[in-house]
């Protein structure tokens, strides 16, 4: 059944070389998937909270997402998928406000900021 889990998908992203289909659910999930056979390679854990933004690196080496538990995680390819490579965590008491401030980090990743 898609999506797995049948949980909303809402936000998805293909990698620079368009082999793999990333996506963010409602469920806190993010799953990466073959573009051409949609079989399922990862499920990365580490949000609690809806995943609406996700995007690789120019390279396709690392996968940044963010959560409205006001996390923005970034994995590397290769790496175990229960250990993230980065993980920015904007605690507010509002949870719309560590959602902007999640997706803002993976915009600026997007565009190419470094640790």
């Amino acid at each position: 059944s898609w999506p797995p889990g049948g949980a909303a998908l809402l936000c998805a992203a293909f990698s620079p070389d368009g082999r793999f289909l990333a996506t963010g659910g409602q469920d806190g999930a993010v799953c990466v998937f073959e573009a051409l056979t949609g079989r399922l390679t990862d499920e990365l854990r580490g949000h609690t909270q809806s995943v609406f933004g996700i995007a690789f690196s120019h390279d396709g080496r690392l996968l940044a997402t963010a959560s409205e538990d006001g996390m923005c995680i970034v994995f590397e390819s290769g790496c175990p998928v229960d250990v993230p490579l980065k993980v920015i965590e904007e605690k507010k008491k509002r949870a719309w406000l560590g959602c902007a401030v999640a997706f803002a980090v993976v915009i600026l990743f997007l565009f190419g900021l470094r640790w």
